[in-house]
């Protein structure tokens, strides 16, 4: 064997053995608290909200999409929860972006229905994003 390839060997070896030293294997599992699927363009996104062990009055929502390209991440106040079960979004839209458009999804998440929450993603799947809000509260003129 070549002095190059021996160097490749022992540096992918190194390499390989510091990132498996097994610190991520015994970490505690995390059970979501609702784990359902949005109804996205192209292909579906599967979203998991779940309470922080840190700060259990703060909720978290991970969107990703099925298949595996982009994800995102957001946090808000644990509030009134909503049902289980598949959710269809509040609001879907296409934005005319340049280059491609956009998807856009507004929906309810389950730990605090009084939050909406938007994702985007690009028409190629391969960016997206989520944030999420309080709910704007009725103006006085708007309840009936």
């Amino acid at each position: 064997m070549s002095k190059i390839a021996t160097l490749i060997c022992l540096v992918f070896s190194t390499l390989a053995a510091s990132g498996c030293n097994n610190n991520g294997v015994n970490l505690p599992l995390q059970q979501p608290d609702y784990a359902y699927e949005l109804d996205t363009w192209m292909e579906n996104s599967e979203v998991y909200e779940f309470t922080m062990k840190s700060n259990p009055s703060q909720a978290c929502i991970m969107l990703m999409l099925d298949s595996g390209v982009d994800m995102a991440m957001d946090c808000f106040p644990v509030g009134v929860k909503g049902e289980k079960g598949k959710l269809t979004p509040d609001f879907s839209y296409e934005l005319d972006t340049w280059k491609e458009n956009s998807e856009l999804y507004e929906f309810t998440p389950r730990m605090n229905i009084n939050y909406a929450c938007l994702m985007y993603m690009l028409d190629s799947g391969n960016a997206m994003d989520l944030k999420c809000r309080p709910k704007a509260k009725p103006k006085s003129s708007d309840q009936v």
